[in-house]
């Protein structure tokens, strides 16, 4: 059996070292790793809630201004209604009609200022837009038919006192709402379909004594405005100056467990055709009746395409109105610019460690190298001593060797490879019990572990 190298346990604790050394190396880089991807995750993260509430204030800022275009045109109706209720001579005169009828000596004043009062409402009615605007109104007929718009004057009995042309009758919805009215109240009959078809609504406001106090007790009347509102106010919901082929504003109410869609839509669909349940799955609308003023950038519009979606609700109306964007529009060019980013970030992230890997493996096999080197010298420097060594020792008569800790040969010179009847090169690595027996191993032994425990040499 050959001894072991002397260099074997160095190398042994060489190779630890350099295991160990790796090992570090590579969890110093998956930290760095694991950390780098944190950070990036965070920053994509960051910039896309940045481009979300870009798009929140620019939907915002376009919902804001369709709102106030809208809210602006409902507060006009109520207005040309109220200048015309607050007119005094129509406050005294329609006082002096309901008088008159109990008065026949009164009649031909009372035709009188009927006739002023039927000429001071078409002329509010023409301004305002209040007219009937079906096909048969542009005939120059005198037929009988049902209008479409108008304004009419109810005395305080409920009874018609003037009415424009085209005034549809008080009849059915109208005649429900006019009878629903709460004294002293403004009134609003919500978008409705008219008898040709088309979106309508009603105004009503009251009409007070002269020098009455405006309150339920002094009201004598109430003047009533119905208009087809389709052509103005459907095209207020269009922001000026939109470039997003898909944004879209909407008025939309609840109606019972289900939504309907006032305004007409982008596919075709007119005003008041569709219906939605409230209770659809991520609807945008569901959303925007919900939470108006909110922002969600998750729901589905009718067609179930992912959209961006904000809203703001009315006071003087049952409507919210909600304004939307394609999220493939909106947000496809942030979505590719983010993930470029990401995986610009992960492909230089690597490129670092890499980059870091191949300089630690070069210092690493230079080290090798040196050391690799430096055992080289050491061996030499070995080799020769051990040459010099055994020159020295076998020109002695007397046998010389060395011991190891457990009694094993690590050197003999030539009489002691003879006295023991084996070859140099045989003896080294064997026990001394087996070469000289136990008792002479036992002298041997002893003396070893004193001078190994004292580290001095024996006394000679």
């Amino acid at each position: 059996m050959k001894a072991e190298p002397p260099g074997d346990a160095a190398g042994s604790r060489s190779i630890s070292s350099t295991n160990l050394t790796l090992l570090i190396a590579a969890a110093v880089l998956l930290v760095l790793a694991i950390g780098g991807a944190a950070l990036i995750e965070r920053f994509v993260d960051s910039e896309w809630q940045r481009e979300l509430r870009a798009w929140q204030v620019r939907l915002g800022i376009v919902a804001d201004s369709r709102f106030a275009a809208v809210d602006d045109w409902l507060d006009r109706q109520f207005d040309e209604l109220a200048g015309l209720a607050d007119n005094a001579s129509l406050q005294l005169y329609m006082t002096q009609l309901a008088t008159s009828a109990a008065n026949p000596d009164d009649a031909d004043v009372a035709d009188a200022q009927g006739e002023y009062l039927q000429n001071l409402i078409a002329a509010t009615a023409t301004r305002a837009g209040f007219v009937d605007r079906s096909p048969a109104a542009a005939v120059a007929a005198n037929l009988a038919r049902t209008g479409t718009g108008g304004i009419a004057l109810i005395d305080a009995k409920g009874q018609t006192v003037a009415a424009t042309q085209g005034m549809p009758p008080l009849a059915g919805r109208l005649r429900d709402f006019v009878g629903g009215l709460k004294p002293g109240d403004r009134g609003l009959l919500d978008i409705y379909l008219d008898s040709a078809g088309r979106p309508a609504m009603a105004f009503a406001v009251p009409v007070f004594a002269v020098q009455g106090n405006r309150d339920a007790a002094s009201q004598i009347g109430t003047v009533v405005g119905v208009k087809e509102v389709g052509d103005e106010i459907f095209p207020l919901l269009h922001q000026p100056g939109e470039t997003g082929e898909s944004a879209l504003a909407v008025l939309v109410r609840t109606n019972g467990a289900a939504i309907e869609y006032l305004s007409p839509l982008p596919d075709g669909k007119p005003p008041l055709s569709l219906r939605m349940a409230a209770n659809t799955p991520e609807l945008d609308a569901a959303f925007a009746i919900a939470a108006p003023g909110g922002f969600d950038a998750t729901r589905h519009d009718y067609r179930d395409r992912q959209v961006l979606v904000t809203s703001r609700g009315f006071e003087k109306a049952p409507w919210t109105l909600m304004y939307t964007i394609e999220r493939v529009e909106a947000l496809d060019d942030a979505e590719w610019r983010l993930r470029l980013l990401t995986g610009a970030s992960i492909a230089g992230m690597a490129f670092i460690a890499a980059l870091l890997l191949a300089v630690w493996i070069y210092a690493n096999s230079l080290r090798r190298a040196e050391s690799a080197a430096r055992y080289r010298e050491l061996a030499e420097r070995v080799g020769e001593q051990r040459n010099l060594l055994r020159l020295v020792t076998d020109s002695q008569p007397t046998g010389i060797f060395i011991l190891d800790a457990e009694g094993r040969y690590r050197f003999a010179n030539r009489e002691a490879g003879r006295v023991a009847g084996i070859s140099v090169d045989d003896l080294a690595g064997k026990q001394i019990a087996n070469i000289v027996g136990p008792e002479a191993a036992k002298r041997y032994l002893s003396r070893n572990r004193e001078v190994l425990e004292s580290a001095m040499p024996p006394p000679k």
